[in-house]
């Protein structure tokens, strides 16, 4: 791992410029790459590969859990994981999501209106935080068809959105959220108390 200063940011500069674009898009070979140029082995000190880009793919795997599976096998045991920093609006979240879920990393988006610094500070954070993996959200009963179903892995200060639909006028309960925190196991459980409403901010709402 090297130190970051102008050395490396030459080096940088040199590889990037070396790269002749092909006109397609396969983020899976695209970590491969990165785990052949790293000259991975197994038991080596931890390794993070940032992918930045959109995340479609036009050739190669193409459906998120085909993509996530692929990520996933390349990886297998070695110690590293994925960072998949979507650009832009109109970026496939599904695939980076995929990409950061095989990965055993999180997404972090550089969207407009955000600044390259804080971008840049949300990567390192990535990078060198700790992540929630394998989410998993239990919700109270009389809450169903939540969304998104398999939410992605949570960095450090992240959030997660989670909608869901009331059966009911009232729930009440305990949200439990589940997962891994490095090797262990980890459990935290809120709990709320939802009371429907036809206030005016609710009228959009079937």
């Amino acid at each position: 791992r090297a130190s970051a200063g102008n050395d490396l940011t030459q080096s940088a500069t040199r590889f990037l410029a070396s790269t002749q674009v092909e006109g397609a898009s396969d983020p899976s070979a695209a970590i491969h790459a990165a785990l052949v140029f790293a000259g991975r082995g197994r038991n080596e000190r931890p390794l993070s590969i940032v992918y930045i880009g959109d995340g479609t793919p036009t050739v190669g795997p193409v459906r998120p859990g085909t993509i996530e599976k692929a990520i996933d096998h390349d990886l297998g045991d070695a110690s590293a994981s994925v960072i998949a920093v979507g650009v832009g609006s109109e970026s496939d979240s599904e695939t980076l999501g995929a990409i950061a879920r095989g990965g055993g990393g999180v997404t972090v988006n550089y969207l407009p209106g955000k600044s390259i610094d804080e971008v840049a500070y949300n990567v390192i954070g990535a990078v060198r935080g700790m992540h929630l993996r394998n989410v998993r959200v239990t919700l109270p009963e009389g809450l169903v068809d939540a969304a998104p179903r398999r939410p992605d892995s949570l960095r450090s200060g992240g959030e997660l959105w989670l909608l869901a639909r009331m059966q009911r006028p009232t729930i009440h309960g305990d949200v439990v959220l589940r997962g891994r925190l490095g090797n262990a196991a980890f459990e935290r459980r809120w709990p709320i108390n939802l009371v429907a409403t036809e206030s005016d901010g609710n009228a959009f709402v079937p």
